[in-house]
């Protein structure tokens, strides 16, 4: 939210751009039609979601030839818990998704071209695998994945020099998409941290991937048909980049890329199967058995650390932001943590460096060298994990150079109050909250305030 306010102006100097830029664009173009910046983001994952169903169900129709198996891979996809939780929060997965599908879909579409047609689909496909990219980082696996697919069947079937004029365009367009976007948004140089671990290639698989591989056997043991080493092919080739997603942070959901082939998959399977009994009943059965199947594996205790806690809506921290917005002079900085209260609110927010983290002191120091007079304490993970803040947010007392002014506590609507009790074994804690504190000398004694009686 803070990147997309950034572009249009609407909270100057603050939050770089340090994501891909798509989903800010799109969020701010959204908030023009309907005037609030959440809403707008929700209003994006949940169009996505919705727009899974066709282009998933096209997909599987050019794929795998059966509108039938593209419809039920989609409803299988649509309605996964996992995939409803995130379509109802501002997150860049459901849209992501989308892309991907399309992205998939246009590089098939290029697989059937015929050679007056291979070059303009291998831009299309080039564009469409770019924009996926522009909404998450993790698109680029799969430019490597599709490219080197690509340049293998063409060199099978049309030889080398169809084969590398093909590749060519592919990924020559898709990276001077990636480019030029860098050229347009200057961005900082982030590498994610990433760590390839077999304890994480196991664990997401074993809680993920693989419950949702076992359907196939209906697939592996179905009566085959013409076509089905190309289609499997290219299937497999995409449930390849497990291995090369779990090194990014929280593997389990980078890992439902791969829930829309898993699904392709699965309906096939089961509709050859009904095929093959020449009894409809059958087949619908095996659909009925698989949704309940993907649905209580993604009910399962494996799959909870993966939702979005109902209590991220930071109801608590948009009121802190508010709160400071009224107080603040103009460009003045608030020190606070990332996602911290300012986060819906028009502040400057500053993060001390881990130096300046080591003691309270020097926190202090650094605010008042910058001339920081308010320090935010949310109920985000990097405060509750640093040592000398974690203590801020769950003992909110006056302390030297520090005095709290305001506490907004954590605010539940009835229907995440009924998520929290849902996929969550704890529900939140008492310092799940946000705190307000003065910084400096002038600070005097006394405690903190609720929202509605503060010490200010």
């Amino acid at each position: 939210v803070r990147m997309a306010q950034e572009l249009v102006g609407a909270s100057p100097g603050g939050v770089p751009l340090a994501q891909p830029i798509l989903f800010p664009y799109l969020l701010a173009a959204m908030q023009a039609l309907v005037g609030d910046w959440e809403w707008a983001g929700r209003w994006i994952s949940a169009l996505s979601g919705a727009l899974m169903v066709p282009a998933l169900t096209g997909f599987g129709r050019a794929c795998l030839g059966s509108w039938a198996a593209g419809l039920s891979a989609a409803l299988l996809v649509t309605l996964y818990p996992l995939n409803l939780d995130l379509g109802s929060r501002v997150m860049t997965e459901p849209l992501y998704h989308l892309l991907l599908v399309i992205a998939c879909w246009q590089a098939w579409r290029l697989l059937q071209a015929p050679d007056s047609e291979r070059i303009t689909q291998s831009v299309l496909g080039g564009g469409a695998l770019a924009a996926a990219c522009l909404a998450r980082r993790e698109g680029r696996i799969y430019l490597g994945l599709l490219a080197l697919f690509l340049l293998v069947f063409l060199v099978r079937t049309r030889g080398w020099r169809q084969a590398m004029w093909a590749c060519g365009a592919y990924c020559g367009t898709a990276l001077a998409l990636l480019m030029g976007a860098d050229l347009l948004v200057e961005q900082p140089r982030r590498t994610p941290a990433m760590t390839l671990s077999w304890v994480c290639l196991t664990r997401t698989a074993g809680t993920l991937v693989l419950p949702l591989l076992a359907p196939l056997l209906l697939l592996v043991l179905a009566p085959r048909r013409s076509g089905d080493l190309l289609r499997w092919g290219f299937l497999g080739t995409l449930l390849a980049a497990l291995p090369v997603l779990v090194i990014f942070p929280d593997p389990g959901r980078k890992a439902t890329a791969l829930l829309p082939f898993l699904g392709l998959l699965a309906a096939e399977g089961a509709l050859r199967w009904g095929q093959h009994a020449k009894s409809r009943l059958v087949g619908a059965g095996l659909l009925l058995a698989l949704l309940a199947w993907f649905s209580f594996q993604g009910v399962s205790a494996p799959m909870r650390p993966h939702f979005v806690p109902p209590w991220t809506d930071r109801a608590e921290d948009r009121a802190a932001g508010e709160w400071l917005a009224g107080r603040l002079r103009p460009g003045e900085a608030v020190c606070a943590w990332d996602h911290a209260s300012p986060y819906y609110a028009s502040a400057v927010w500053w993060r001390p460096s881990p130096e300046q983290e080591i003691s309270l002191e020097k926190l202090v120091a650094a605010c008042q060298g910058r001339g920081i007079r308010y320090l935010v304490v949310d109920r985000r993970s990097p405060c509750r994990t640093l040592p000398v803040v974690g203590p801020l947010g769950a003992d909110v007392r006056k302390r030297p150079g520090l005095r709290p002014v305001v506490v907004f506590p954590l605010e539940l609507s009835p229907l995440n109050s009924f998520l929290a009790a849902l996929w969550s074994r704890h529900g939140p804690r008492l310092e799940e909250r946000a705190v307000v504190y003065r910084v400096g000398s002038h600070s005097s004694s006394g405690g903190a305030g609720s929202r509605e009686g503060n010490l200010e």
